[in-house]
């Protein structure tokens, strides 16, 4: 096994690292008509995956199957190479995944019957080996010149040994194109420097990536490894203990069904903290923004493995009854089956749900073909139709509703991520223009903050660059020592957050006084009491801690409002925020306006990265342990929640009637074909923006940060003089006016609902409202209007 992971190793080093022969391979693909490359292993690879999933490979024999998986890997990884130069982490992503497969397959197949304790062991041992190894060459090899670890030579040689791509990103230049003078410069207001910047975004994206892969590597199985023990200590040969015969689980079946629950508690950990990798990476990019893609990538990869572990190490008869028999199962079928959940699953799939489908028809087309005599006559695969007949008993139109308003969460966060930076740019320079003394610049920068603060969208780490940005650059313009510009931005930040804090708490102290909003966040629901049971602890209680500083700002101190919990005790909770978020990525807004300290930078970000994500795991551990311990008490009906309660009783049989007018199979079908219009329009855009921000190649808003200036020409990383010019044209401003036009179209249902509240809930006796409202729907769909005209004698009858 050991001898497995270091050839995985060997090979991503060797061709993706500067300590192997990457600079060769990123020469080969900067070419003009790596393009028709590019087309051709793409459409190897899905014209492989396709023949792999119809022709039912995986079930063939190994000789077969083996083979054909081995050249689909190779077309992935030629089509991987070719795109590096946008995808810098493509390839090692890639790589490091197949050997994840690879080991499933050794565990499925060669190790089988190797208990589960003995397999994960050695796989353990030998991934902490490779890691520790891998770290230590790296180590080694960065600090070869000048025995320093973060320097600006070893970038210069590192560059250096990318000749021809450095040619390729010269040739339309008019100018000798030089890294160190081009790229590690402060000199921003030369011609060539500005010239330059395209070439140069590209370069140090390939160098950083030659730089880091190793130690990335070297992490991931560091990790991998620390995953592995951690599932250890609860997977201790569950396969084969229980019979698939239906009833009462027996004494043997429940000591395995107990280590299954724990099996499946810690995945759900593993889960989160995969989770919190990717919303550490948003939160957290500051200038280390080229691991951005590595982490999106390799957070997906993580969480699809730890499903296939669960999948490959799980009974699935007593997985069943672990999910139907017990409590815990109950509880985790009931979360699985919430509408909220399967329209995050609905927008993580999205259009991949009915093109599984086709193909899965195609696929009992082409059984059919080759086995005429075994093959059912059903349409679909016997996987096929549990899938369909699962999601025939969804609530269609709720779930596209719900995930309707994931997509829009979605684009409001892109899009105001990037208004932020645009506001932020054009403050900075107004800022320094006006001239202000320190008391005055600080003083508009906390008004400034605290007004971003109280915007749901705004991230406070755009509030923290901001202040780095602005107060580290009057620092070294006024003469003034940097750290004076980063000590000041780290207290203006840190008391701002205590403001901005006891503001957002309020917010949720007076929204908190409606029922409704009350019975949206869960008041009286386990999860949120337990929430509150760790947040009401005094002092520095980790858990609290945690929940405070790894939250959300907006949401977490709005919630403390709705909760009202004790307003000193939220903020001396909040005030570790300073060391761990605050003042790392105050000293990475302020090292932006210095070029070549990108490695300091990194470090910064790194470390706060590191400690949100360990800080969202201890929280899901937390939240997971203090709802299991404490069940029976959250569960206690409470007095302050008897308003929620009687708001849940009296709504209850209008919700009823609600679910039944607006079933699926009820509703006409232009009614249907608008909520999937406008689901797939929504789900739509929200997905190209993330691809546009994961993208080096951007598709609808232009690269820009707080430091670069609105009135520069775009050679030079400005708008031109436009804000408007951050929105790349054609697709930007589709997907813009498109949302706009599909969330319009969302008021429709929101009429139906009130007209037919206002009948159910008798709050208009003399139905004027409710015909008046009904009168606007109907240009949309007479059948609400048919099914709820008689409903007002029901409405008498169980109201």
């Amino acid at each position: 096994m050991v001898v497995q992971w270091v050839t995985k190793k060997a090979l991503v080093i060797a061709l993706f690292s500067g300590i192997g022969f990457s600079s060769s391979i990123f020469g080969l693909i900067a070419d003009d008509n790596v393009v028709l490359f590019q087309g051709l292993s793409g459409a190897l690879s899905f014209l492989g995956l396709l023949l792999y999933f119809l022709l039912d490979i995986g079930k063939a024999s190994r000789k077969v199957g083996i083979p054909f998986a081995f050249a689909i890997f190779l077309c992935l990884l030629a089509l991987s190479i070719s795109v590096s130069l946008d995808y810098p982490w493509a390839s090692p992503f890639l790589c490091l995944q197949a050997s994840f497969v690879i080991l499933g397959f050794m565990r499925s197949s060669l190790f089988s019957s190797v208990s589960t304790k003995d397999f994960f062991t050695a796989t353990a041992m030998s991934l902490s080996i490779c890691g520790t190894i891998t770290l230590a060459i790296w180590i080694g090899w960065r600090m070869h010149i000048n025995l320093d670890l973060f320097n600006w030579e070893f970038d210069i040689y590192a560059a250096s040994e990318n000749d021809a791509l450095i040619s390729h990103l010269a040739k339309d230049l008019e100018f000798d194109f030089n890294y160190s003078s081009h790229c590690l410069t402060n000199n921003t207001n030369s011609t060539d420097v500005r010239e330059a910047i395209g070439a140069c975004e590209v370069l140090n994206h390939v160098v950083q990536k030659q730089q880091w892969c190793p130690a990335v590597v070297g992490v991931i199985d560091v990790m991998s490894a620390l995953c592995c023990t951690f599932m250890l200590q609860a997977h201790s040969g569950v396969k084969r203990r229980v019979s698939t015969a239906e009833g009462m689980l027996s004494e043997q079946e429940a000591q395995g069904a107990a280590r299954l629950q724990a099996v499946l508690k810690r995945s759900l950990l593993v889960v989160m903290a995969i989770a919190a990798i990717a919303y550490a990476a948003a939160s957290t990019a500051g200038s280390a923004g080229i691991f951005s893609q590595a982490f999106y990538a390799f957070g997906v990869g993580g969480i699809v493995t730890i499903f296939g572990y669960v999948y490959v190490e799980t009974d699935q008869a007593l997985l069943h009854k672990l999910l139907t028999q017990t409590r815990f199962g109950k509880i985790v079928m009931q979360v699985l089956r919430n509408e909220w959940m399967r329209a995050f699953v609905v927008c993580s799939f999205s259009f991949g749900i009915p093109t599984m489908l086709l193909l899965d028809r195609l696929r009992q087309n082409v059984r059919r073909l080759r086995f005429p005599n075994e093959t059912d006559i059903d349409k679909f695969t016997p996987a096929g139709r549990r899938v369909i007949n699962e999601l025939r008993t969804w609530h269609w139109s709720m779930i596209l509703r719900k995930a309707d308003i994931f997509s829009v969460i979605t684009i409001l966060l892109f899009v105001g991520l990037k208004g932020t930076y645009v506001f932020f740019s054009w403050l900075n320079y107004f800022l320094l223009a006006a001239q202000l003394d320190l008391v005055a610049i600080s003083s508009l920068v906390f008004a400034v903050g605290l007004l971003m603060f109280m915007l749901p969208i705004v991230p406070g780490t755009a509030v923290y660059l901001f202040s780095g940005v602005v107060l580290g650059f009057y620092s070294t313009s006024n003469g003034l020592h940097f750290g004076v510009g980063i000590a000041v931005g780290a207290v203006l930040a840190s008391v701002l957050k205590h403001v901005a804090c006891t503001g957002q708490y309020f917010i949720g102290y007076l929204a908190g006084k409606s029922v409704h909003v009350q019975r949206f966040v869960g008041v009286d629901k386990v999860p949120t009491r337990a929430m509150e049971m760790i947040l009401n602890k005094r002092g520095f209680a980790l858990g609290k801690v945690c929940i405070l500083v790894a939250g959300p700002d907006f949401p977490t101190s709005v919630l403390c409002g709705i909760l009202k919990l004790n307003i000193p005790q939220m903020l001396l909770g909040t005030t570790p925020v300073i060391v761990v978020s605050i003042i790392p990525q105050v000293a990475v807004g302020a090292l932006l306006t210095l070029p070549g300290n990108e490695e300091y930078s990194a470090l910064a970000t790194v470390f706060a990265f590191v400690i949100q994500v360990l800080a969202t795991l201890y929280v899901s551990y937390r939240i997971l342990k203090t709802a299991e311990e404490n069940l029976q008490s959250l569960s206690q009906y409470r007095e302050e929640h008897a308003q929620v309660a009687e708001l849940t009783r009296r709504e209850r049989s209008y919700t009823r009637k609600f679910l039944e007018v607006s079933s699926w199979a009820k509703l006409p079908i232009h009614i249907k074909g608008l909520l999937v219009t406008t689901s797939g329009i929504l789900w739509s855009a929200a997905f190209v923006l993330v691809i546009d921000f994961m993208s080096a190649q951007k598709l609808c808003f232009r690269r820009f940060s707080m430091t670069d200036r609105i009135d520069d020409d775009f050679a030079s990383g400005g708008l031109g003089g436009n804000w408007w010019n951050i929105v790349l044209q054609p697709l930007g401003s589709i997907v813009l006016v498109s949302t706009l036009a599909s969330w319009q179209c969302l008021e429709c249902p929101q009429l139906a609902k009130h007209a037919i509240s206002c009948i159910y809930l008798d709050e208009d006796p003399s139905g004027r409202a409710s015909k008046l409202y009904l009168n606007r729907f109907l240009k949309m769909s007479k059948y609400v209007y048919k099914n709820t005209k008689p409903c007002k004698t029901i409405g008498d009858s169980v109201t």
